[in-house]
C-alpha cells in the first residue's frame, strides 16, 4: 500500500527547526539569506548556528545529484520535503539572489539515520576524541564550530564562493570523524585549518 505524506510540520513544536520550516511554509519563496535573517531576528539564534540551521533544513532535494543523498543533512526530515530552486532571474543585466520553494515529496522516502550517534545523553558527561560533552549547549557550540571549520575550509580561508553547501556538510562530516576518533582535538584542527589558509604571524 502507498503511503501518503501528512502535510504538517514534522519537528517538535516549540524547537528551532520547527518555527524554520513554518516560516518556510509560510513564505511563497526564500532566499538563503532571508532565512538566516529571519533566525537571527527572530528566533535569536548566534549567526553560526543559524547558518547551520538554515544550510541543514534547506539540504534536502528532489533528486539525487552527482551521487548525493536527497535527503540532506541527517538532522532534518528530508524524507518527507526538500527544497526546489527557482528559476534565477536577471534584472537590468544583474543576477538576482538565488530563490528556493519548500516542496513536500509526493511519496515519502525511507528516513535517513545519523552516521554518528553524537548526542546520546545530554545530561551526562561524555569524552570522546578529546572533546568533552557536558550538556547540550557545549555540544550545539562544539558543533558549530566544527561546521564553520568546514565552511571556512572550503571557501579556501573565505578566498572563494562555495556553490555546493553539501560540499560544506561533507567536509563538516569528515572533520567530525577525524575528532570522534581521537585523530584531532578540535583546537588542534582549527589550528591546522587556519595555518593552512589563515593568515599567520611568522615567529622570528
Amino acid at each position: 500500500m502507498t503511503e501518503y505524506i501528512k502535510k504538517e510540520n514534522p519537528y517538535r513544536e516549540g524547537g528551532d527547526y520547527h518555527d524554520l520550516f513554518a516560516y518556510m511554509q509560510r513564505s511563497q519563496s526564500f532566499t538563503i539569506k532571508g532565512l538566516i535573517d529571519f533566525c537571527t531576528n527572530k528566533l535569536h539564534l548566534s549567526q553560526s548556528c543559524a547558518k547551520y540551521n538554515v544550510y541543514a533544513m534547506n539540504s534536502p532535494r528532489e533528486k539525487s545529484h552527482k551521487g548525493s543523498d536527497p535527503r540532506g543533512n541527517a538532522a532534518i526530515k528530508g524524507h518527507l520535503h526538500y527544497s526546489e530552486k527557482c528559476e534565477r532571474e536577471f534584472v537590468a543585466g544583474v543576477r538576482q539572489p538565488q530563490y528556493y520553494r519548500l516542496r513536500w515529496r509526493k511519496i515519502p522516502l525511507e528516513p535517513k539515520k545519523r552516521e554518528h550517534a553524537m548526542i546520546r545523553d545530554m545530561e551526562t558527561t561524555l569524552e570522546r576524541g578529546g572533546i568533552t560533552y557536558m550538556n547540550r549547549q557545549q555540544v550545539v557550540d562544539n558543533d558549530n564550530r566544527v561546521y564553520d571549520l568546514a565552511s571556512y575550509y572550503m571557501s579556501e580561508g573565505l578566498t572563494k564562493y562555495v556553490k555546493d553547501m553539501n560540499t560544506v556538510q561533507a567536509k563538516f562530516m569528515e572533520f567530525k570523524r577525524l575528532i570522534l576518533k581521537g585523530e584531532f582535538t578540535l583546537e588542534e584542527l582549527e589550528a591546522d585549518v587556519c595555518g593552512k589558509f589563515g593568515i599567520v604571524n611568522k615567529q622570528e
